[in-house]
């Protein structure tokens, strides 16, 4: 059985894409902005916030700290 190469390319941009639609999923969330922390609740799927915590672990940063980031960046 041969293996298919991925391309790392496309690979990198669909990582990329699953990243952005992630961000847009948190965004969306309802979330409040305090001086230290963000309170917020998460209303997505099981398998999206299995994604997220992946992702936070690769990142090595909790949830919190990895949706608090996105939130700064869009303020």
């Amino acid at each position: 059985m041969a293996k298919e190469r991925v391309n790392p390319l496309l690979a990198q941009e669909k990582r990329k894409n699953e990243l952005e639609k992630l961000k847009q999923q948190a965004m969306n969330t309802n979330s409040v902005a305090t001086d230290k922390r963000v309170k917020m609740t998460l209303s997505m799927s099981q398998d999206d916030s299995n994604k997220l915590k992946k992702l936070a672990i690769d990142e090595g940063k909790s949830v919190s700290a990895l949706v608090r980031e996105w939130l700064y960046e869009k303020m």
